[in-house]
């Protein structure tokens, strides 16, 4: 993708679960992902690795997030500003942000909790 300059995404799932995962994620982002898409926690994880910012921290639980994506709005236009991407922070309002621009999308529905898989899904229609 890099060499073709194909836009990619990077979705960090679970990065905050183990420190091979969390590093991991810092090694692809410096491969410059056109796009990264996660649940609150694993953006406020990432941009903590990243970024030396009181509000970024290590957070979640395995792949599920403990937070809302408006506690994870701010960490995602600063990571996007740092990575100079676009943010995805998906959850009950989805946030999108070039680190300029920021949208909040509220149209989901509670059910869409129960199917597993719904967030890797959105990352490979992002890709596309």
């Amino acid at each position: 993708a890099i060499s073709t300059k194909t836009p990619w995404v990077l979705d960090p799932v679970g990065c905050g679960s183990s420190p091979y995962r969390l590093d991991s994620c810092r090694a692809v982002c410096e491969k410059k992902p056109t796009v990264v898409r996660g649940n609150a926690s694993e953006i406020i994880t990432l941009a903590g690795a990243l970024l030396a910012t009181e509000d970024a921290r290590v957070s979640g639980k395995g792949v599920d997030s403990t937070d809302s994506t408006l506690d994870a709005l701010k960490i995602a236009v600063n990571l996007s500003k740092h990575l100079q991407n676009v943010v995805v922070v998906t959850g009950e309002v989805d946030v999108v942000t070039d680190g300029k621009i920021v949208v909040t999308i509220s149209n989901g529905i509670p059910e869409i909790t129960k199917v597993t898989a719904i967030g890797c899904s959105l990352s490979t229609l992002t890709a596309a």
